[in-house]
């Protein structure tokens, strides 16, 4: 199936962090208690109750896990209930299936690719300033977004980005070494950006992890982003995070998924085709990645947080 599938997560829970009381009814109550969950019906008696994880993170994973089982059909996002704050369920949005019949399974089963996954957006880091900052990393996302003219979610798409990179500057080298600063990028993508941001010299990653150069190194980043909305990635929030991630090519036409509808309801791109052949044989493993970062992208485009100022 496109953009689901049918191998599970195997994950470890207890009574209190995986497992829901069932009630006697045909629908259980929302749960007030603190906890994070998800609605389900089961297929067999089409009653509709609800999984708690103490997480967001596991509830995602069991919710993969339900979609996968074919039991049950899963209903809404995770939501999470703080005290006196109890959250919000979403509806589910059904993914797209696959027109090829006997189609394997293949990894990532239940990840949901037309919906947002759910990740945490915000850290006491991203309201601080390290040593040689000159403005906190909200003011950095904001200016810059409205200097490349990134256009509506631009400085939500930018947070996103240094959140699922660096968590706020905490890891600011990544991929062993080849990407660097707030937002991961590769030095020599980044420059390919020097006079748009009002640089001359060519930078390294050592420059992209001084913090003095941060608001910089968040401008070429941004520059990139800019620069493939050009491509075949568009201005969609989700393949602009894949092209990001996977490079443009990611957002090129899948030839394998052809027959198939994406998201979006056109054809799936690169990223989103789970398979390498036309005949739904062979898994397409080099995008697992990409497929995690961009719907957790998503989800912090859509739920922003507050990262405040210093």
């Amino acid at each position: 199936q496109l953009l689901r599938n049918d191998a599970q997560v195997t994950v470890t829970t207890g009574l209190e962090t995986g497992k829901s009381s069932k009630a006697n009814a045909s629908e259980q109550n929302q749960p007030t208690a603190t906890g994070c969950y998800f609605r389900y019906r089961e297929v067999a008696t089409k009653n509709i109750e609800y999984e708690k994880a103490p997480t967001g993170e596991l509830c995602e994973v069991l919710r993969m896990n339900a979609r996968a089982d074919g039991n049950r059909e899963v209903q809404t996002s995770c939501f999470c209930n703080k005290p006196g704050a109890p959250g919000t369920p979403i509806d589910s949005v059904a993914p797209p299936v696959s027109s090829v019949d006997g189609s394997i399974k293949c990894p990532l089963s239940g990840l949901n690719l037309c919906e947002p996954q759910y990740r945490q957006c915000t850290n006491p880091q991203c309201s601080k300033l390290k040593p040689g900052m000159t403005a906190s990393f909200a003011s950095m996302a904001d200016n810059n977004a409205s200097h490349t003219g990134l256009g509506n979610n631009g400085a939500e798409l930018i947070k996103a980005i240094i959140m699922q990179e660096s968590s706020c500057g905490i890891q600011i080298v990544g991929d062993g070494g080849k990407t660097c600063g707030p937002m991961h990028i590769k030095p020599e993508t980044a420059n390919k950006f020097l006079e748009e941001c009002g640089l001359e010299q060519p930078v390294t990653c050592g420059w992209l992890t001084e913090p003095a150069n941060f608001d910089k190194a968040i401008c070429l980043s941004a520059e990139y982003i800019q620069s493939l909305s050009s491509t075949d990635c568009g201005s969609d929030i989700r393949n602009l995070a894949a092209g990001y991630n996977g490079g443009s090519g990611a957002c090129a036409d899948s030839e394998s998924c052809s027959g198939d509808n994406s998201c979006g309801g056109d054809s799936p791109k690169k990223w989103e085709c789970l398979y390498d052949d036309a005949a739904h044989k062979q898994c397409n493993a080099g995008y697992n990645t990409t497929r995690n970062y961009a719907t957790k992208v998503l989800y912090c485009v859509d739920n922003p947080g507050a990262w405040g100022s210093p």
